[in-house]
Formats: C-alpha cells, structure tokens, sequence
C-alpha cells in the first residue's frame, strides 16, 4: 500500500534532530574524559559494523571506486566545505553511518514511491545512534539533519526520474564498509582522514551498472 512520497525521510531526519538534541543535552552532565571514551567506543562500534559489512560485494571494483570518488572530493574540497560549516570529521563520520548502507538507497528508493516503511524502521534505529555520537560530540550533530534530507532525498529524486528499479549493491556495500573503517580508525584517532572528501563514491557506485 503507498502512502505520502517521502514520509520516511522526514521521519528519520526529525528522529535524528531529536535524538542529536537529547544527546546533546545529557552529554553536557558527562566529564570531558567519560565523552573521549564514548567517542573511541564509538569508533570500535563502526569498525565492527564496517567488518560486516565490508566482504559483502565486489571488493576490488569498490577499491577503484573509492579511490576515483576521494580523488573528485579532493578536488572539491568537501572536506573543508563542511569543515566551515562545522561539521567535524565525528558529525561526518555519524551522516556517513546514517546514509551508506543498503537500508538508505533501498529505502530512499521505496520512499519516493510512497512506501515509507524501511526508513520508518531506519528512523529508529538512526535515532538511537544520534543519541550516543551527540552525547560525545554536541549538538553541531544537528548539522547532519538537513545532509540526510538532501541525501536521501535526492536518491529518491534519482530513483523516481529513472522509474525505480532495484539498485546492485554489491559496489556500493563494500564502498560503505571502506569508508566506514576509515571513520573507526578517525574516532579512534589513530588517523586524521579527510572522509568526507570520499562522498563522489557512494555517487560514483551505481554507475557500474553499465559496464
């Protein structure tokens, strides 16, 4: 049964806003070192989901795929662009985590049709997670509300210009669990990466399709 096109990403953007402002909030109570831990925490949380995440897919395509799409964000400079905006590299790292699995493109895709229901689920989820990296990071996790909506709802601009389809994530899968390990390893300081210049990649992914 469809419903209200886009319902699902105003959703999950609302349940993100709440959940940064409520993290937020309680992260205030916590002492600086008790936020250090919970940011390392965090980065041994996404390199675990990047592990599982990371194998399933053609790995050798997504390689040359994130290579190609760090090299135009580069040029760019997404990173700085963001940077300004204050966006650090854990609110980076925290969009990526909402926007890069197969939940955001298959749900985006779904949503724009009206059937809301898999970014309905995600919003939960996205929600809790926006809780915890806000209680380390601070409310500046506001700042990945308005990136969702452009980012998912752009995919199902994309997806409703194409008329629909079901997208091939084995690119896009390990692409996702790449970058991902690049943010654990940031949160856990043992890098200082520029992820967001690896955004063009998560772009770049669908167009193997064509070859």
């Amino acid at each position: 049964m469809e419903g209200v096109p886009f319902l699902g990403t105003l959703t999950n953007a609302v349940s993100v806003g709440i959940g940064s402002l409520v993290g937020a909030y309680v992260g205030k109570a916590f002492p600086k070192d008790l936020r250090d831990q919970l940011q390392k925490l965090l980065g041994v949380i996404t390199l675990g989901l990047a592990v599982s995440i990371l194998l399933e897919g053609e790995l050798i395509k997504a390689a040359f795929t994130l290579v190609g799409g760090y090299v135009i964000g580069y040029a760019l400079n997404l990173e700085g662009l963001l940077r300004k905006l204050g966006a650090g590299g854990g609110v980076i790292g925290a969009l990526i985590i909402f926007c890069s699995g197969p939940m955001t493109v298959l749900g985006s895709i779904n949503d724009a049709f009206g059937r809301s229901e898999i970014l309905l689920v995600k919003a939960l989820l996205d929600g809790t997670v926006s809780v915890i990296f806000a209680a380390a990071l601070g409310p500046k996790m506001l700042l990945t509300v308005p990136l969702l909506i452009v980012i998912q709802g752009g995919i199902g601009v994309g997806a409703l210009i194409v008329g629909g389809g079901n997208p091939d994530l084995s690119v896009l899968n390990p692409i996702g669990g790449l970058i991902l390990l690049l943010i654990g390893l940031n949160l856990l300081e043992v890098l200082k990466f520029p992820i967001a210049n690896t955004l063009p990649a998560l772009i770049l992914a669908p167009l193997w399709h064509f070859f």
